[in-house]
């Protein structure tokens, strides 16, 4: 499975006014937000390292999400599939 990260820049009368990361999946079939990875037991792993592991969630903004399901737009229907897949939760 390939995957591979690309900026896509927003620009507005000639300005550039954001860039977000999204990432294409199993061989570029999918565009998914790259969104934030954040671990949700860091306290108990840092208190027990040797018998905690970590645990992560990966979230996207609204903003994120709708940008990388506007650029998968053209590729194909399963965007909300890979999404899942992926586990990410859409935040803010």
């Amino acid at each position: 499975m390939s995957i591979g990260i690309v900026l896509v820049d927003i620009f507005w009368r000639g300005a550039l006014v954001d860039r977000e990361r999204v990432v294409g999946v199993d061989g570029f079939r999918a565009w998914l937000p790259l969104g934030t990875r954040t671990m949700v037991n860091a306290e108990d792993w840092r208190a027990d390292r040797q018998n905690v592991a970590p645990m992560w969630e990966y979230s996207a903004t609204q903003w994120q999400t709708s940008l990388a399901r506007l650029i998968d737009s053209g590729s194909n229907d399963d965007f909300d599939r890979y999404f899942r897949e992926a586990g990410l939760i859409v935040r803010g």
